[in-house]
Order: C-alpha cells, then sequence, then structure tokens
C-alpha cells in the first residue's frame, strides 16, 4: 500500500468529508464544488492505495473494512483539522453538514423526535439522519457520530457521556388500579397481579434492586410469563390494562401527567441506570457532536419532572 505521506492532500479532504457527510450529495454541497470532481478524487484515491475504500448506493455511503482502516488513521488527524477550520476560526460560524444518530428503539417513540425539532431550529444547517437500532456496537460498523445507551456498556473504543441517570418506577394503568385494586405489599404484587418484565437476557427471574426515598433496600424477584427487551413494550401492555411494569420517566410521560399511568409505590424505586451518548474518541472534536450532546443534555434536564431526581 502506498504511504499516506505520498498521497493527495485533496483526496484525503475529500475522501474525509465524504465519510463525514455520508454521502458524495452531501459532501459536494458542503464543499461546494461539483460531485463529479469528488468522485473523481476518490477514485484515484482508491487506485492509489490498492483497496475498495466505499460501498455506494442510492442512499449513502458506507465504509468498507479498508476504508474504515484509512479513515481511522486520518480521523484523528487531518479530519481533526478540518472541523476545527470549518467551525472554530471564525467566531460567526454556523454548524452544518450531517449528523448520523443511533437511537434505541424505545426512545425513538419517545421525547427524542421532540429535542431533535428543537436542535433544527437552533441549527437549521445541520442534516439529521436518525437510525433506529438497539446494538450499541452498531456504532463501530456503521459509522454514526452518536449512539444513545440505556445501561453500561462494555467496549474499550468508544467513549461515554452520561446525559441522566434514569430511575426506573413501577407503573400500571389507571384502569387496571380502578378494575384490580392496588398491591399493599411486593409480596402482593407478585403473587396477584402480572409484572412485566423489562429484560435483555433468557433468564425467566430478574431481581430488581429497589431502593426507597427513606434509604432502605429491597431485592423484588420477579418470575413473569410475559418478558419484553423494550421499554416502549412494557408500557404499551401497561396502557393495555394488563398489569404492571418497570419504566424510566422518559418512556412514561406524558401519561404520567395526565394521569392514564399511575405511579404505584411511589416511595420506591430503581436507581440510576445510565442513559449516556456513545461514540469515537475522535469524534468529540466534531462540532455538531458537541453540539447536540450539550442540546440533549439540557433538554433532558429539563423536562425531568418535578421531584423525580429526589431520592
Amino acid at each position: 500500500m502506498v504511504k499516506l505521506s505520498q498521497l493527495d492532500l485533496n483526496e484525503i479532504h475529500y475522501f474525509v468529508r465524504v465519510v463525514q457527510e455520508g454521502s458524495l450529495s452531501a459532501a459536494s454541497r458542503y464543499l461546494q464544488i461539483p460531485k463529479s470532481k469528488i468522485s473523481r478524487k476518490l477514485a484515484a484515491f482508491e487506485k492509489k492505495v490498492g483497496h475498495t475504500l466505499l460501498k455506494r448506493n442510492t442512499r449513502s455511503i458506507t465504509l468498507t473494512d479498508e476504508g474504515r482502516k484509512i479513515y481511522e488513521l486520518v480521523g484523528g488527524g487531518l479530519s481533526e483539522l478540518i472541523h476545527q477550520l470549518d467551525n472554530n476560526l471564525s467566531p460567526h460560524a454556523e454548524l452544518g453538514g450531517q449528523l448520523k444518530i443511533g437511537v434505541p428503539t424505545g426512545l425513538g417513540t419517545g421525547p427524542l423526535m421532540s429535542i431533535v425539532g428543537l436542535f433544527r431550529k437552533k441549527y437549521p444547517g445541520v442534516r439529521l439522519h436518525i437510525q433506529m437500532t438497539d446494538r450499541p456496537e452498531a456504532l463501530l460498523k456503521d459509522d454514526f457520530d452518536l449512539v444513545v445507551n440505556i445501561g453500561p456498556v462494555k467496549q474499550d473504543s468508544l467513549m461515554a457521556v452520561t446525559i441522566a441517570e434514569m430511575d426506573l418506577f413501577l407503573f400500571a394503568s389507571a384502569e387496571y388500579l380502578r378494575k384490580n385494586g392496588t398491591p399493599a405489599s411486593f409480596e402482593e404484587l407478585v403473587k396477584k397481579h402480572l409484572v412485566i418484565e423489562l429484560n435483555n437476557s433468557d433468564c425467566e427471574t430478574i431481581t430488581w434492586p429497589l431502593t426507597s426515598t427513606k434509604g432502605e433496600t429491597h431485592k423484588l424477584v420477579i418470575e413473569s410469563p410475559v418478558s419484553v427487551n423494550m421499554p416502549q413494550a412494557v408500557k404499551l401492555a401497561i396502557m393495555d390494562h394488563q398489569g404492571f411494569g418497570f419504566l424510566p420517566w422518559m418512556i412514561a410521560n406524558p401519561e404520567w401527567k395526565d394521569g392514564s399511568l399511575v405511579r404505584v409505590f411511589p416511595d420506591w424505586r430503581v436507581k440510576e441506570i445510565p442513559l449516556q451518548f456513545l461514540y469515537h474518541k475522535h469524534k468529540i472534536k466534531n462540532q455538531k457532536v458537541k453540539a447536540f450532546i450539550t442540546f440533549f443534555k439540557a433538554e433532558v434536564a429539563r423536562r425531568r419532572p418535578q421531584g423525580v431526581e429526589e431520592c
């Protein structure tokens, strides 16, 4: 393979920009040069390195394995310099280009799109491509700028920014409680009612470590005939008056606010499951990434119901 030092800097520049923008058309608009010129430069770049670097289709461009290796080599160098020049030298520079975000399916049908709408009003030059995924590891394969993740993740090559600590609360529908009554104890809950499990494993039994506002602890052991791996599905089952389930407030709203969902055992919760943004280390120099993280974190804090953080 030819040495990177022997390559045309413009070829590397165009390659990096196409990857960051997500398509030839987007890179052409950003750079304000013809798409045909970028295509020729990419072809010349691929010929010199002796590998196909990008897989092209009608909607997007995906890095090949060799393309990813080269992008990682220049990502912390030239791409950082490009972002600094594009976004930092001018104090009045407006953010632009594409931001690709992976989001858990449950959050995508919750408050995310409302926050995205507000972000777009503040940064109209940014194009957001949002893809629903329940695989945080997809960040490594699909070239996301950010992936939203609920719970801890074991991946040394990724950075994580905690947006909020998502406590889980026990909910039932108001209609279910009217018909079946409210359990007076955890023992009555598990003996007489269905608790829909929020469970990402194949285990038949799940233990919820509960903490009270007084600092008491209790291990709630549940063996449920119904288990799902997404909080949104738990919410749908609860709203269908099937029983009880644990939900983060972000998913429970707005039904919690309007009274159709009722918090049961309100002094108890499952504490501090992290809601995080995951990203590659070099991405933090991307001003779009920094802006979205800051904006999203502020919006989540603003929307948190009063009293939720008290524990």
